[in-house]
């Protein structure tokens, strides 16, 4: 995994974001979002379900990171789909100032690192 989101990042390399997320010592997220590519405009606020009607999933290739932070403290005992929930508001209502993406929408990625577990997951149409 960590090779296949080595994207850019302001459009310089930015090949420590995944390492760096992966050696996180606390929980961290990242956002990502379809680099913008005519290739795989197809695939941008497309739902899980429609890529899969075409035969796709989501190719980690086609992603650059636009987000690394550490997750807040307070959110240290609440279960993954409520912080997923709370960084989507979060990136739709009152982005980070440092945050130069488009608001969190359908074919978007947030990996979470939390107590040292790594998981992935797919901003669909209904939920993640």
């Amino acid at each position: 995994m960590q090779q296949k989101w080595n994207q850019n990042f302001d459009g310089e390399p930015m090949t420590d974001i995944p390492q760096k997320f992966l050696n996180a010592g606390c929980d961290v997220y990242m956002v990502m979002q379809l680099r913008h590519d005519e290739k795989i405009f197809d695939e941008r606020f497309a739902s899980m379900r429609e890529l899969n009607r075409r035969g796709k999933n989501p190719d980690p290739e086609h992603y650059e990171v636009t987000y690394y932070a550490d997750l807040p403290a307070m959110w240290q005992d609440v279960p993954d789909n409520e912080v997923l929930e709370e960084l989507f508001q979060m990136f739709n209502l009152s982005r980070p100032q440092d945050f130069e993406g488009h608001s969190l929408s359908v074919s978007d990625v947030i990996a979470l690192k939390r107590n040292g577990e790594v998981s992935v997951h797919y901003v669909d149409s209904i939920g993640f």
